[in-house]
Parts: C-alpha cells; sequence; structure tokens
C-alpha cells in the first residue's frame, strides 16, 4: 500500500470511490450540474426574448402614435378642404350673381 503514503488515499476512501453509492452521486452530480447549465442558457433566452418585447412594445407604441398623428392631420386636412370648397362654393355663387370683386374672381376659377 506504498499509493496510499503518495496520494493520500486510504483503501477505505478507495472503496468508497467505487462504491457504488459514489457512482450514483457522481452520476446525479452530473446531472444536476447539466441541469444547471441548461436553465441558465434557457435564463439567457427568455432575456433575449423579453428585451425582443420590449423592443417590440415600444415599436407598437410608437406606431400607435404615428398612427393618431397621421389620424389627426388627416381630419385637418379633410376640414380644410372642405373649408376650401365651402369658400369656393361661395365665391362661385357671388360670381354667378355678380357681386364678386376683380381681383377674387380669378380665385373661383
Amino acid at each position: 500500500s506504498d499509493k496510499s503514503q503518495k496520494t493520500g488515499i486510504t483503501s477505505a476512501e478507495e472503496d468508497f470511490a467505487t462504491s457504488p453509492q459514489a457512482i450514483q452521486l457522481r452520476s446525479e452530480l452530473a446531472a444536476s450540474n447539466s441541469a444547471a447549465e441548461l436553465l441558465r442558457q434557457q435564463t439567457v433566452e427568455q432575456n433575449q426574448m423579453i428585451q425582443s418585447l420590449i423592443g417590440a412594445k415600444r415599436l407598437e407604441e410608437k406606431l400607435e402614435s404615428v398612427s393618431q398623428e397621421v389620424e389627426i392631420y388627416k381630419m385637418t386636412t379633410t376640414a380644410q378642404a372642405q373649408t376650401i370648397e365651402a369658400l369656393m362654393a361661395e365665391i362661385r355663387s357671388l360670381k354667378a350673381r355678380g357681386n364678386i370683386p376683380t381681383e377674387i374672381q380669378t380665385m373661383a376659377t
């Protein structure tokens, strides 16, 4: 048993190292290490997904805001167009009755 003097491993420790319990423990440790690594990878992936979702949510909010601005612009433009159309109709009506100054007549054509 000169080996035990070099390594400091007793025969009892050597027996345990090769025992079914030790083999079982090593296999459980390896399994839990694998599980921990898998969880770590899943956490990284979930964090990336969360970041993507946050980015998508921000884009969605920005798009919603822009859509509202476009809607307001369309309504304003429509209102302006209706106002212009009403003014043109008024000018045409005045022109038809002949009581319209010359400088305004050119606008109603």
